[in-house]
């Protein structure tokens, strides 16, 4: 078992079930079960009671007469639907006790609900398993992600934002730090809890269908379905994950496009009138009908110009120097250039795994030499260092200037090492050069350069790397000048 799985187990802010919805459990998987016995108990908890009356009321469920009592309930709704629904509330008003601060919980709760609904649409419609499990497979399969957020916050915060909202990622990035993943936390936590197998095995296998039981596959299917269903509705890569929902749909239900779209739409509406009865946050944003016609028009941009796109990037890379806008006094990139072809390889370097290094240079003592030798002199030097830079990196590199005496040069493909050796082979040349005051004497030049890789984990966006290379410039000034520092 891994040191993070033993902490979150052992974490007093897990998630623990009370006295009655542990019957509740105990009571869903008896088959024997009495209506008066499972009546008995959620009519020991009046919160419960209310809301299960509720839902029993609403429009969802759409029953021409009131219903006033639990046994009535049962009655009209079957036994299934109302110990589904009393133990969704339970585990909602549960898991809503786990939450805490540096964690997007309006999030979390669209993402499980969506996910929820999905589940139980796609059950009710194909009747490919239980609709009330489906839907409580969905809404519990984020809950190791809650358990794990709840035991270390402020780092977790970080994992979860460098995922962009794709689970698979997510457990990828999970299993590279700490050697499990929130699959693996909600099947100890769900076990723990006494949950039907059914269910244990819909959280733990939804991103992997394949690899689950053979008499619960169906079940992690509808959840791994809504799952797919809620990336597609994302405001993350919506095109690449619609297109991958609708391949799915195809292969695992035989659904068209537009029966594809119909249930999108379908999970959208239902989502709100469910997320009242769960009394959960309004999470806003567009309409279904908005967010479909979004994921669409993703989906084509993303068919008419991939390769295009893979290929435009590809050469941009190698020839962004002459088309991009440019430092007047150096001919070098400017800092806007560097912005924006910073974003389109920190893309390339998340889709593809692909190493991204930052090298930030500053020449030693350059005030000095402006305020001794004047502005013209120093206007030479940064010329001088500029063409150093751009003799030094390859056609596919990026030499910008970053404001002042300070330059940039972007180095897509190469990991630390190999910057680490580009930056000592500049500064060799900075060394090298052979610039004169008024009277013809040779000044000494220096600089001090900072080297940082691009780490999904700990850079969200092109500023933190920015900020992780300066950081080891800085070291480098600090440590005597004239030397290739590298961030921790």
């Amino acid at each position: 078992m891994s040191e993070l799985l033993e902490r979150v187990l052992a974490s007093p802010n897990l998630p623990t079930l009370p006295v009655a919805a542990m019957r509740l459990v105990q009571l869903a998987q008896d088959p024997e079960v009495e209506i008066d016995d499972f009546a008995k108990v959620i009519s020991t908890d009046p919160a419960l009671t209310s809301r299960v009356l509720r839902a029993a009321n609403s429009s969802y469920y759409g029953l021409a007469n009131n219903v006033a009592t639990i046994p009535r309930a049962v009655m009209v709704l079957g036994l299934s639907t109302v110990r589904m629904l009393a133990l969704g509330f339970t585990l909602v008003q549960t898991m809503r006790g786990a939450e805490g601060p540096h964690f997007d919980y309006t999030a979390f709760w669209r993402r499980n609900l969506l996910t929820g609904v999905g589940a139980r649409l796609v059950a009710t419609k194909l009747r490919t398993a239980d609709p009330e499990e489906a839907f409580i497979g969905g809404l519990l399969h984020g809950v190791g992600i809650l358990a794990i957020q709840g035991t270390i916050p402020k780092e977790y915060a970080g994992v979860v934002a460098a995922s962009r909202g794709d689970h698979k990622l997510l457990t990828e990035l999970e299993r590279k730090r700490w050697d499990t993943d929130h699959a693996e936390v909600a099947a100890q936590l769900t076990q723990a809890w006494t949950l039907p197998p059914n269910l244990v095995a819909a959280v733990t296998y939804y991103l992997n269908v394949d690899e689950c039981p053979a008499d619960a596959r169906e079940l992690a299917r509808c959840v791994g379905f809504g799952r797919l269903l809620v990336e597609a509705s994302g405001e993350l890569n919506p095109g690449e994950a619609y297109r991958d929902y609708l391949a799915n749909a195809a292969s695992w239900y035989g659904l068209s496009e537009p029966e594809a779209a119909n249930l999108f739409l379908d999970v959208q509406r239902d989502a709100g009138e469910t997320r009242d009865l769960f009394e959960l946050p309004d999470w806003g944003g567009p309409n279904p009908a908005e967010l479909l016609q979004r994921a669409h028009v993703a989906l084509a941009e993303l068919s008419l110009h991939a390769v295009e796109e893979q290929v435009r990037w590809r050469k941009e890379a190698e020839t962004l120097a002459d088309e991009v806008a440019t430092d007047p006094l150096t001919g070098v990139a400017n800092r806007r250039a560097l912005s924006g072809r910073l974003m389109r390889e920190l893309e390339i370097a998340r889709s593809t795994g692909s190493p991204l290094s930052v090298l930030m240079i500053d020449l030693d003592r350059f005030k000095t030499i402006n305020d001794t030798h004047g502005h013209g002199r120093g206007d030479e030097l940064l010329r001088a260092l500029a063409g150093v830079l751009r003799r030094g990196v390859r056609p596919r590199d990026l030499v910008a200037r970053y404001g002042g005496d300070e330059f940039s040069v972007l180095l897509p493909g190469s990991g630390v090492r190999a910057a680490m050796f580009v930056g000592e082979r500049l500064r060799q040349g900075v060394e090298k050069l052979d610039v004169r005051d008024d009277e013809g004497k040779r000044l000494t030049i220096t600089a001090s350069f900072g080297v940082a890789e691009y780490d999904p984990l700990k850079h969200e966006g092109p500023e933190p790397l920015i900020a992780a290379a300066d950081e080891a410039l800085y070291e480098a000034k600090r440590g005597g000048r004239n030397q290739v520092a590298h961030a921790a």
